[in-house]
């Protein structure tokens, strides 16, 4: 079958130009005006611009809906993960928890065997990345980002739907400085005590729960766990685990609770915000604190002075 013309615009001089031979990815210079163009690939409707992250089962792309015009993120998964992910049904359950700080699901589907998922882009991108700029806000405004993400993750369980992949990466600020929760590929429903059921891959262990690292599953207090090791992470700048370690030293690193107290790495951070970490990254299940805590005190940090 004969390729698809592909053309784009000068964003300079708005010459339509055939880019249908040239590399993706690859940059050229306009014939017209000279202004420097990187070369897109076509994705079905979509026009993939650049990757804007590589998780380990996926890659993530700032892409063009031809059809909408419109500006959009697509995560299309490897190959060797193709057939281990149903979209459909994950976006189902993220459409269904209806929450204003959950990434909006746009389109997902299937071209040329490989899976996508279409979300809202949010133009500022993760909080991994921000941290790794030097572009985190101030305690109170992250906290209040926080908040957000962690009503989101309430909602979710209280839907029994599990994230099962709460990291930075997957916290995401849009134009407007608003915090979202995107993600939702590896979602799926449980009930309190199905730590026996496995998850799909896609959490680096550094985040992972101990029942996690142990069964290879987890229900919603899994999330608790890897939510306080990216609160952890985006107060004090490191990870609490060494995140080179084999499964088997995580494991034995939360069995021992081997990290330093948030307050010991933040001034001024207050003792009874570090004693909520600390308790999310307790050890055993049972003992982590519910999400009314958890919004309870980072609604209070958002109002601290420091």
């Amino acid at each position: 079958m004969e390729k698809e013309p592909l053309k784009v615009y000068c964003r300079t001089c708005h010459t339509k130009l055939d880019i249908t031979e040239l590399p993706a990815f690859s940059y050229f210079d306009c014939p017209e005006c000279g202004t420097a163009i990187r070369v897109p690939e076509q994705f079905g409707r979509y026009l993939l611009e650049k990757i804007c992250a590589t998780a380990c089962d996926a890659v993530v792309y700032r892409a063009i809906d031809r059809k909408l015009a419109r500006r959009v993120t697509i995560r299309i998964l490897l190959p060797e993960y193709a057939g281990t992910r149903d979209f459909y049904n994950t976006a189902r359950l993220a459409a269904q928890i209806e929450h204003p700080a959950i990434v909006p699901i746009l389109d997902c589907g299937i071209i040329d065997g490989r899976p996508y998922m279409a979300t809202k882009l949010m133009e500022r991108g993760n909080l991994e990345q921000m941290k790794n700029r030097g572009e985190l806000p101030a305690v109170p405004v992250l906290a209040t980002w926080l908040h957000a993400i962690t009503s989101a993750l309430a909602a979710a369980a209280e839907q029994s739907v599990v994230h099962h992949c709460v990291t930075p990466e997957n916290m995401l600020v849009s134009a407007e400085n608003e915090a979202m929760l995107g993600g939702f590929e590896n979602a799926d429903v449980r009930e309190y005590g199905e730590e026996d059921l496995p998850c799909p891959a896609g959490i680096p262990p550094a985040y992972a729960s101990p029942e996690r690292l142990s069964t290879g599953g987890e229900d919603t207090r899994g999330d608790i766990f890897s939510l306080g090791v990216s609160m952890y992470e985006l107060f004090a700048g490191e990870l609490p685990f060494d995140s080179f370690a084999p499964a088997e030293e995580h494991y034995r690193l939360r069995q021992a609770m081997a990290f330093e107290p948030l307050k010991n790495k933040v001034p001024g951070i207050p003792d009874y915000f570090s004693a909520l970490v600390n308790t999310m990254l307790a050890f055993d299940g049972d003992h982590r604190p519910d999400y009314p805590l958890i919004l309870t005190a980072l609604e209070r940090l958002s109002r601290e002075r420091i």
